[in-house]
């Protein structure tokens, strides 16, 4: 029931609403009418307000030993505003289900927001040779001085699918795997022939111009 209510978490709940933002001195400035205070903007945030951990008045962080900290009848107030209202496949029922597993009095259901395993999903537009194109990158948490970082650690994007192909025929490169006693000398002379090889493209394709 657990991998259950954790895959159900991932799907159900949105990660953050997106909200117009507050502008200083701007006749579009929004007026606060509770919305913007209500709405998750932001992952940890999120992780906070699933786990009770953020203040209902105040919004500031809550520690171990305040009154309200991971207040059960807390937890499911916030629980009420991260359902995503647009996925129509989340009935009452549903919601009541998932919000009873979490809230379980014997064995509650907590989010470590710096435990192993986290990535983001991070989809981008990018000019690749004067295109637009669609690219995709993996993203995961990293330790950085006192806090955690979102570092890219993999990429998957139509234009690098050919870059690492595997050479056929009997003229592609070859190292022999003892390359490393002589310090990888063939690997820098096929670099520099590759180089050659280029500027003189570069100056034949000049010369025709």
């Amino acid at each position: 029931m657990r991998k259950l209510t954790l895959l159900f978490f991932i799907i159900a709940l949105s990660t953050m609403d997106y909200v117009q933002g507050q502008v200083v001195n701007s006749p579009a400035r929004i007026q606060d009418d509770g919305r913007f205070a209500a709405s998750t903007k932001q992952v940890n945030q999120f992780f906070r307000r699933f786990n009770g951990e953020e203040s209902p008045d105040t919004g500031n962080r809550l520690n171990p030993g305040d009154t309200d900290y991971r207040d059960r009848a807390l937890r499911s107030k916030y629980l009420g505003i991260l359902f995503d209202e647009d996925n129509r496949a989340l009935d009452n029922e549903l919601r009541r289900a998932f919000s009873q597993d979490v809230l379980s009095e014997s064995l509650p259901y907590y989010l470590n927001f710096h435990r192993e395993g986290w990535f983001a999903e991070v989809e981008v537009q990018v000019n690749f040779r004067g295109k637009r194109e669609t690219c995709t990158l993996f993203m995961k948490l990293q330790s950085e001085g006192l806090g955690y970082e979102w570092v890219i650690d993999k990429v998957s994007f139509n234009g690098f699918k050919g870059i690492f192909d595997k050479p056929q025929g009997e003229n592609k490169s070859f190292l022999h795997p003892l390359s490393h006693e002589l310090g990888f000398m063939n690997l820098r002379r096929h670099l520099m022939i590759r180089q050659s090889q280029s500027r003189l493209r570069q100056q034949i394709l000049h010369r025709t111009i």
